[in-house]
């Protein structure tokens, strides 16, 4: 002859409090007619139905009948098929919500369990530092783009329009552009100094000419 046999404790606060911190999960267990129950939660938890929500099957009193079958017979299974529902409260945390089921086969509380979403919250950190790394290094391109042009292109350009300016306020063609570099504004200050070198070639030429007239003036004896 078998049976069933049921060991029940009393679950008070001082109880539930210690077995959450064995499981290190936070747990509340409240009686289904808690009047500081959520009407929300209440409503969503699966304790009208019980065989059809998953909760304890309509033969659980036959596990406790006397049975001359010489197997043992199926253990009690208060948990089987339990239905549940899960409120995603923010974005680390949701909390689990189950209907309990007395041996009568009646819910008889409401577990509530909270537990991290911990692969949502290393999702969005892996979001937020991904994004912060992308902006970092927009940044830094950004700031080495500026250095580049800065360099490159604005600094060689204010020297050469210095030194036009210079050279055509002081109208002396014997002095040159100050050249760095191979690039296009270099070549165009080779070009510049090229100018001016003709430019000076000239003023020389007719320097001399003028020179040698004034010569052939000065000592002719019949003068025009």
């Amino acid at each position: 002859m078998y049976g069933s046999l049921v060991l029940a404790r009393t679950l008070t606060a001082g109880e539930i409090a210690r077995f959450s911190s064995q499981v290190m999960v936070p747990l509340e267990i409240r009686l289904v007619d808690d009047p500081d129950n959520d009407p929300d939660i209440v409503a969503a938890v699966p304790i009208g139905a019980p065989t059809e929500m998953g909760g304890p099957p309509d033969d659980m009193a036959a596990n406790r009948e006397v049975t001359t079958d010489l197997g043992a017979p199926p253990p009690l299974d208060m948990g089987a098929g339990l239905g549940s529902v899960v409120d995603l409260e923010s974005d680390e945390t949701g909390i689990g919500y189950a209907a309990l089921w007395g041996i009568d086969g009646d819910a008889i509380a409401i577990l509530a369990v909270e537990v991290p979403r911990l692969a949502l919250s290393v999702g969005l950190s892996t979001r937020r530092f991904t994004t912060l790394g992308v902006m970092a290094s927009f940044v830094v391109l950004g700031g080495a783009f500026l250095l580049f042009i800065d360099r490159r292109v604005l600094v060689p350009t204010s020297r050469l329009t210095r030194d036009i300016v210079r050279i055509g306020r002081e109208k002396d063609a014997g002095q040159r552009m100050s050249v760095r570099g191979r690039d296009e504004l270099a070549v165009l200050g080779d070009n510049i100094n090229g100018m001016l070198e003709s430019i000076e070639g000239s003023q020389v030429a007719l320097e001399e000419s003028e020179a040698r007239f004034h010569n052939l003036f000065e000592t002719s004896r019949d003068p025009i």
